[in-house]
C-alpha cells in the first residue's frame, strides 16, 4: 500500500513551472531600480503572491493527483470446467470412466491447491460453480462458458483453464 503522484503531463514540468513562476515574480518587481511606487517591504510579499499564483496556475494545467494503491496478494486462479451434458458419459463403461476422471480431477485439484485457488465449473445449459457433475444437462454450450468466464474471472489472475468435455456441442458458436 502506498501513495503515488501521477499526472496527465510529465511531472518534471512542476519544478520547471516553479522556476518560471519565481523568475516572473522577480522580473516584475526587481528587474529595475526602485522607482518609489511600492514600499520596499511590500515587494517580497507581492513577488511571493505572484509566483505562488503563477505556480498554482501551472499546476492546474499539469493536473497532478495522488493515487493510493492497495495491493492485496492473492493466489492466482486455476479453473477446471467440466461438461455436464448427457453425452459426456453415455457409453457402456461410463461409470468406470467417470470414477477414473473424477479421481484424477480430485488429485489434480489437491496438487494445484498449494499454488492456486482452484475453482470448479460445470457447463451445459448454464454455467455453475462448485457442484459435482450429474450429467443431466440436455445441451452443451461452449459460447456461454466463455462469456461467463470473461464475466466472472475477467479481472482476476487466471493462470490456467482445463476444459473436460467430449467435444460435442449443440448450442452456441463452434468452440474452436
Amino acid at each position: 500500500m502506498g501513495w503515488n503522484i501521477e499526472s496527465t503531463y510529465p511531472l518534471w514540468l512542476a519544478p520547471l513551472a516553479a522556476l518560471i513562476a519565481i523568475g516572473a515574480g522577480w522580473w516584475v518587481y526587481y528587474r529595475k531600480q526602485d522607482d518609489g511606487i511600492l514600499p520596499r517591504r511590500l515587494k517580497p510579499l507581492l513577488m511571493f503572491l505572484r509566483a505562488s499564483s503563477l505556480f498554482l496556475i501551472a499546476m492546474l494545467i499539469i493536473s497532478p493527483w495522488m493515487k493510493k494503491k492497495n495491493q492485496v496478494p492473492e493466489k492466482p486462479t486455476f479453473l477446471i470446467a467440466m461438461d455436464n451434458s448427457r453425452s459426456m458419459f453415455a457409453g457402456e463403461d461410463s461409470l468406470d470412466s467417470y470414477a477414473i476422471v473424477s479421481q484424477q480431477i480430485n488429485t489434480l485439484e489437491e496438487s494445484l491447491a498449494k499454488q492456486y485457488d482452484v475453482q470448479r465449473l460445470l457447463f451445459g445449459q448454464s454455467v455453475r460453480t462448485g457442484e459435482e457433475p450429474d450429467f443431466t444437462d440436455q445441451q452443451t454450450n461452449f459460447e456461454d462458458l466463455f462469456k461467463n468466464l470473461t464475466r466472472l474471472y475477467g479481472n482476476r489472475s487466471v493462470q490456467g483453464l482445463m476444459i473436460i468435455s467430449d467435444g460435442a456441442y449443440n448450442r452456441g458458436l463452434e468452440p474452436s
